[in-house]
C-alpha cells in the first residue's frame, strides 16, 4: 500500500486519511477537440463527480466520501491535524468529528483502535490520536492547500494556482464551509488567473470558484463569456453549482442566440420582400450573396437553431460579419459614370448584430444571493 504522510501539527490529534486519491475529475471540453475531454457515458457518472444535482448538507455523505472496497485501497494519503483549528474554520469538520458521522472514528471511545502514527518519519511516532476521519477521491494538492491554510503554515502557500487545482480548492471549501479562512488567499489566487483565462473550456470551472468565493466582478465577467463563447448547450463538467445559476445562464445564452438569428432572417426575408436594400438590383445582389454564404456555411434557412446548436454565439456573429458581398458598379442619381455600391451584407446586419451583442450582460451574483438567502428566511 503506497502513503504519503503530511504532519500540520506535530501535536496533532486528528489523522485524515485520503483514500483514492485524485480520482475526482471535472470534465470540460479540450481545447484542441470538439468532444468533451474524459467525459463519462450516458447514465454512468464518473466516480467520485459531484453534479448540481445532488449537493449534499451537512452531516449527509458526499460521492467522494464513501468507503471503498478493498481493492481500490492501494493508495493513501495521510494528514496530521488539529482538531481545534479544524472546528474554529468548518463546521463541516466540527460536525465530523462531534457529530458522529460515519467518517469519523472517535478514538477515546473505543480505546482498541488508539492507533500510533504510521509513518516513522514524524517527530513524534508514538503520538496517541483522538479522531481519526476519513474522505475519498479528493485532490492531494488542493487538500494540502486547504490544510496548510487552516494551520497557519501561509508561508508554504505559492503565488500562484493552476485553474484545475483552484476548481478542486473551490470545491473543499465549498463542501466543508472554511470560506472565512480561506477567501484572502483566493481572491490574491483568483487575481492572478485573469489574465491567462482565454479559452472557453475555462469560464464554467471560473465561474464556479467566482461564485464560491463571492467575486461578483469575475461572477459577471465569465458568465459574459460563458455565454457568448461556449459552443452549444453549457456544460456543468460536474461541477456543484446550483440549479438556478446553469438554468439563469442557459436561458440567457438561448435568449441571445435567438435574437442573432432573428436579426439574420428578418434581414434575409426584408431582402426578398425588398424592405431592405437601396434598390432592386441592390436587394438582388445582396440576397444572393447571403443565401450562398448561408450554404457556405450549414447555416440552413428553416432549421436556423438546428444549424447552430453546437456552435458559439461569436462564432455565429463573426461568421455573418464575414460572408462576402460581390463588388458591382452601378450609376448613382444624376451621375453619369458608374460608382462601387456601397451596401453590403455586413453593413445590413452589423448595427442590430452589435446591438444584441452589447445589450447582453453577464448574471449578477447578488440576485442569486438575495434568492438564497430568501429561501433559507424561516417561514412565519
Amino acid at each position: 500500500m503506497q502513503k504519503q504522510f503530511f504532519e500540520l501539527d506535530p501535536q496533532g490529534d486528528v489523522l485524515l486519511t485520503l483514500r483514492r486519491p485524485n480520482v475526482l475529475k471535472f470534465f470540460w471540453r479540450s481545447p484542441t477537440s470538439d468532444k468533451l475531454a474524459d467525459r463519462p457515458e450516458a447514465g454512468n457518472d464518473a466516480p467520485g463527480s459531484v453534479g448540481p444535482e445532488h449537493k449534499p448538507g451537512p452531516g449527509e455523505p458526499m460521492p467522494g466520501m464513501d468507503e471503498p472496497s478493498a481493492g481500490e485501497e492501494s493508495e493513501q494519503v495521510q494528514f496530521l491535524l488539529s482538531s481545534r483549528h479544524l472546528r474554529l474554520a468548518s463546521p463541516v469538520f466540527d460536525a465530523m468529528l462531534f457529530g458522529g458521522w460515519k467518517e469519523s472514528t472517535d478514538l477515546a471511545e473505543r480505546p482498541r483502535k488508539i492507533a500510533r502514527l504510521e509513518n516513522p518519519d514524524t517527530s513524534n511516532s508514538g503520538l496517541q490520536l483522538c479522531h481519526e476521519i476519513s474522505a475519498t477521491e479528493w485532490n492531494t494538492e488542493a487538500l494540502l492547500l486547504l490544510m496548510n491554510i487552516i494551520h497557519g503554515h501561509h508561508r508554504k502557500l505559492p503565488r500562484d494556482v493552476h485553474l484545475d487545482i483552484m476548481t478542486h480548492f473551490s470545491v473543499l471549501v465549498d463542501y466543508y464551509k472554511c470560506h472565512e479562512i480561506t477567501e484572502v488567499f483566493a481572491h490574491l489566487w483568483i487575481d492572478r488567473l485573469k489574465p491567462s483565462l482565454t479559452r472557453s473550456y475555462q469560464y464554467m470551472p471560473m465561474i464556479f470558484v467566482s461564485w464560491v468565493f463571492s467575486n461578483a466582478a469575475v461572477f459577471e465577467q465569465m458568465t459574459e463569456l460563458a455565454i457568448k463563447e461556449s459552443e452549444g448547450p453549457l456544460q456543468t463538467m460536474s461541477l456543484p453549482l446550483p440549479p438556478i445559476v446553469i438554468n439563469a445562464l442557459e436561458k440567457k445564452r438561448m435568449n441571445l442566440l435567438h435574437n442573432i438569428l432573428h436579426i439574420l432572417n428578418e434581414t434575409r426575408e426584408g431582402l426578398v420582400k425588398g424592405t431592405k436594400g437601396c434598390r432592386f438590383d441592390c436587394s438582388s445582389m445582396l440576397l444572393g450573396a447571403l443565401i450562398i454564404g448561408m450554404e457556405k456555411h450549414k447555416i440552413v434557412p428553416h432549421q436556423l437553431l438546428e444549424s447552430c446548436s453546437d456552435r458559439s454565439i461569436k462564432e455565429i456573429k463573426l461568421i455573418l460579419l464575414s460572408l462576402d458581398t460581390p463588388i458591382w458598379h452601378a450609376l448613382q442619381d444624376g451621375g453619369y459614370r458608374p460608382k462601387q455600391h456601397s451596401c453590403t451584407v455586413k453593413s445590413m446586419l452589423e448595427p442590430a448584430l452589435d446591438r444584441d451583442w452589447r445589450k447582453s450582460k453577464g448574471l449578477k451574483l447578488d440576485d442569486f444571493r438575495v434568492q438564497q438567502r430568501d429561501e433559507e428566511l424561516p417561514k412565519v
